[in-house]
């Protein structure tokens, strides 16, 4: 039996949850509160080294980052598929959620913004100013460019794909930090369009058995 370690309000954890419903395979949901530091705890750190979340298990496969634990589950359960089965498409939608995984998360996380308060005194409002600027920095080229060429129900294609399970936990995170999401239509479009699908209502936050509010 597959075990998914996570927080109900990690992206990385949400964007697993969302493959996983939309594949229908059956997980055990282990909770790992990163706000009261379990993640930090020496019990944890036995089951995942690196003290992050989502941790993935299936027998004898341990996985702690969401990118991989995707491609193991494309895999191991090709369809419904995860990415465009045109090779240029397959490409783009790769493209798009890497720039969100790599280029924006990191600089929203806890652990950062954590970071900040402590090493450099930010205060909230610092800390939210911080925070909108990446993710407009990021959201609008991303408007930009999917406006340009959507034609389909999604980013890319008629079924929701990696781009989908990459966007949709990063604009409930800009939401949740008061993000004006106004600015972007197509984006928002695309959400609702995910969320009248039972995966990704499965998926959300306040889904979740540890879920505590904002």
């Amino acid at each position: 039996m597959i075990k998914l370690y996570n927080y109900y309000r990690s992206s990385a954890s949400y964007r697993v949850r969302i493959a996983l419903y939309l594949k229908q395979i059956p997980f055990e949901y282990h909770a790992i509160n990163l706000r009261n530091g379990e993640h930090k705890s020496e019990t944890y750190k036995q089951i995942n080294p690196f003290q992050t979340v989502p941790y993935f298990t299936d027998d004898n496969i341990k996985l702690s980052q969401s990118l991989a634990i995707l491609d193991y589950l494309e895999k191991q359960h090709p369809e419904p598929s995860l990415y465009p089965q045109d090779p240029g498409l397959h490409a783009k939608a790769l493209e798009i959620a890497l720039s969100i995984i790599c280029d924006l998360h990191p600089l929203n996380n806890l652990k950062t913004l954590n970071y900040l308060r402590e090493t450099s005194n930010f205060s909230d409002d610092q800390i939210m100013a911080w925070m909108h600027h990446w993710l407009n920095q990021m959201l609008k080229p991303l408007e930009e460019m999917i406006s340009k060429r959507r034609q389909t129900l999604y980013a890319l294609t008629n079924s929701a794909s990696i781009v989908e399970i990459c966007l949709i936990p990063q604009l409930y995170n800009a939401r949740r930090f008061g993000l004006d999401l106004g600015k972007y239509p197509t984006l928002k479009a695309i959400e609702s369009t995910c969320l009248e699908l039972d995966a990704f209502q499965k998926a959300l936050p306040e889904n979740q058995p540890d879920y505590k509010g904002n």
